[in-house]
Order: structure tokens, then C-alpha cells, then sequence
């Protein structure tokens, strides 16, 4: 996963686990995505300053079906 908005900074350290399995006789995968980060920037005075965007696709668990 390629997060544009991120690219160079070294912070984004978005993570995917991707785990298929079988429910009820139909084959899902299952996908966490989730971040290591908790990032506040600041300026020299320590005060809060603007966060970069957050990911385009928010962090949590997916499953997938074949259709």
C-alpha cells in the first residue's frame, strides 16, 4: 500500500496483515490495517502544529468476499 501523501516523510508506517479464511463454507480474507505511529508535530516552541492528512483508507479491520 502506497500512501501519497506520506511519501519521504518517514512517519506514515501504515502496516497490512492479510489472513484468509473459510466461514460457513466460503473462503474470506481478512485484512487489518493499522498503525505503529502516534505523531504530533510540533514547532521549536513545543506548540501543536498542522498534522499531515491521515491515510486515505482508515485504519481497521476489512473482509473480503469473492462475489
Amino acid at each position: 500500500y502506497n500512501e501519497p501523501n506520506y511519501d519521504g516523510m518517514g512517519v506514515a508506517n501504515g502496516h497490512l496483515v492479510v489472513r484468509p479464511y473459510l466461514e460457513n463454507g466460503i473462503e474470506k480474507i481478512k485484512v487489518w490495517f493499522y498503525t505503529t505511529n502516534n505523531v504530533l508535530f510540533t514547532d521549536g516552541q513545543g506548540n501543536p502544529t498542522q498534522n499531515p492528512e491521515p491515510f486515505k483508507l482508515p485504519f481497521g479491520e476489512y473482509i473480503l468476499i469473492k462475489q
